[in-house]
C-alpha cells in the first residue's frame, strides 16, 4: 500500500475523527519492552495502564544506557503520564533527560483539539485529532502526531505493510500488522519508524533510527 499523507487523513470526514476506537488495554495492564542497539541490549520501556476505559491513566517508563565497557557513553530517561476519558485524551506530559539536554511536553484539552507546550514548540492548538506519539495507542498513526519528548507537532506519512511476525524478546513470534512510517519536525531530515500492532490494537514491537544512525529495535517482553 503507498504512503497515506497526513494531509489526507485530515481531510477525512470529522465524523471519522470523532468515533474513537476502543482503547487497547493489554490483559496484564502491563506493556514491557526490551530496547536493543547494535546487538546489546540498552534499556527498557514499560506502560502501565490504571483505570477502565472510561477513566484511564497511562504511565509510560524509559530508561536507556549505552556503555562502553564501564564508562556510560549515552544516558536517557523518559517519564510521562497521559490521562483518558471515554477514549479522549484529556492531558499528556512528559519530562526528559536526553543526555543531559532536559525536554518536556505538555498537551491539555480545550474543546475539541489540545492546546500544546513543550521545549521545541511554542504554545500551540494543534490540528484535531492530534495524540501523542507514545506508540501504545494505534490511533495515532491514523491522526497528526505530537512529539511526546518536547511537544513538536511532527509531520507523517504511513504504509501499511499488512499482518506478519515479529519476534518477542522470549524468542517467539507475534502476530501482528506492520506500519512503515516516515516523520519529521519542521525543516528537519525525515526520519523512519516502524511500528507492530495485534490485531486486537495492542503494541506488539518496534524500530527507529537513532539520531546517529543505528537501529534501535524495540522486542515486547513476555509477562
Amino acid at each position: 500500500m503507498p504512503p497515506i499523507p497526513r494531509r489526507a487523513v485530515l481531510a477525512a470526514p470529522l465524523l471519522l475523527v470523532a468515533a474513537a476506537p476502543a482503547l487497547p488495554i493489554p490483559p496484564g495492564r502491563r506493556l514491557a519492552f526490551a530496547i536493543h542497539r547494535k546487538g546489546s541490549r540498552i534499556g527498557t520501556q514499560t506502560v502501565d495502564f490504571v483505570g477502565d476505559r472510561h477513566l484511564l491513566d497511562v504511565r509510560i517508563a524509559v530508561d536507556i544506557k549505552v556503555r562502553f565497557g564501564p564508562f556510560v557513553l549515552f544516558n536517557y530517561s523518559l517519564r510521562g503520564a497521559e490521562e483518558w476519558r471515554d477514549g479522549e485524551l484529556m492531558h499528556a506530559a512528559s519530562n526528559t533527560n536526553d543526555d543531559g539536554r532536559k525536554l518536556f511536553a505538555r498537551a491539555t484539552r480545550n474543546g475539541t483539539r489540545l492546546d500544546v507546550r513543550g521545549s521545541a514548540a511554542h504554545p500551540y492548538l494543534a490540528p484535531r485529532g492530534s495524540l501523542p506519539a507514545s506508540h501504545w495507542n494505534r490511533a495515532e498513526i491514523r491522526h497528526p502526531m505530537i512529539n511526546a519528548e518536547n511537544g513538536a507537532l511532527m509531520f507523517t506519512t504511513v504504509a501499511d505493510k499488512g499482518i506478519g511476525r515479529v519476534p518477542d524478546q522470549a524468542g517467539g513470534m507475534i502476530t501482528a500488522r506492520h506500519y512503515a512510517l516516515t516523520w519529521w519536525e519542521g525543516h528537519s531530515k525525515p526520519r523512519a519508524l516502524n511500528l507492530w500492532y495485534e490485531p486486537s490494537g495492542i503494541w506488539a514491537a518496534m524500530t527507529a533510527i537513532a539520531t546517529d544512525g543505528s537501529l534501535i529495535i524495540y522486542r515486547r517482553m513476555v509477562p
